[in-house]
């Protein structure tokens, strides 16, 4: 086998299945007798190192749960070969995030898809493109996005990739025009409702609550799912009393036996 008794952390990089040459890369925590997985999704700007992920690895490691920090971009990707953000649509993600669940040892029976920010949008989607995983998996999504957005907020922050679109555009971020058109047409709820999937939803007051409210109308059991708005923090749920709310309640919610 692979892993040993007990893995501090083993690096993950796993090869596009639709860029040969660029890479995933991901950092796995895992015990040999583990067979529940956390995973822990970033937002567009966000990445594996967040503090935020770092403190909760460890937390939920505590609790006896192997877990996986994963990047779909946002690499170095001149020196390591990264996908690059201007490569990616709403599918590519589903289909790359799929590519590194089927390379993952086969001792998992559950999974628990942990999405923060435009990582919870990643996690439904993946679902919706991947039903086979819906009975083993859980969800999770930490002060989430929620698609679509309007073309005068994707215009603050992103350019299409091209010569022309690119001129004079600051720093925003580069991505192609079949995941700008995604990012205002989607409906994020309206997918996660046809899930029919309970799910834990922990947004910050005054950040994403009111999106944060319309996923939990969405759920199809009010009890068996939960929502928490956590005052006094922020998108990243900055401070230690904040976090460690967010992972207490995340914790009960996961290890809650349907």
């Amino acid at each position: 086998m692979w892993w040993g008794l007990l893995i501090k952390s083993m690096e993950i990089k796993i090869e596009s299945k639709k860029i040969p040459g660029r890479f995933l890369y991901g950092k796995l925590f895992a015990k040999k007798s583990n067979s529940r997985l956390v995973i822990f999704l970033s937002g567009l700007s966000g990445g594996r190192d967040l503090p935020l992920f770092i403190n909760a690895t460890e937390i939920f490691r505590k609790s006896g749960f192997d877990t996986l920090r994963i990047n779909l971009c946002n690499e170095d990707i001149q020196k390591r070969n990264a996908l690059d953000i201007k490569d990616l649509d709403l599918s590519f993600y589903s289909s790359e995030l799929k590519n590194v669940i089927e390379k993952l040892p086969k001792k998992y029976l559950e999974f628990i898809f942990v999405g923060h920010s435009f990582g919870a949008i990643m996690s439904i989607l993946f679902l919706f493109n991947n039903k086979k995983y819906l009975k083993n998996t859980k969800l999770v999504l930490w002060d989430q996005s929620r698609l679509p957005w309007s073309k005068k907020a994707m215009d603050k922050i992103f350019a299409i990739d091209s010569e022309k679109t690119l001129k004079n555009q600051g720093n925003k971020i580069a991505i192609n025009g079949k995941f700008y058109k995604e990012l205002g047409s989607v409906d994020s709820v309206g997918i996660f409702h046809s899930l029919h999937k309970n799910a834990c939803i922990v947004t910050a007051e005054g950040s994403t609550d009111t999106d944060a409210k319309k996923y939990y109308r969405a759920t199809p059991d009010k009890a068996k799912s939960k929502y928490y708005v956590l005052k006094k923090t922020n998108h990243l749920f900055s401070g230690k009393k904040a976090q460690k709310e967010l992972f207490e309640k995340t914790l009960k919610f996961i290890k809650y036996k349907d």
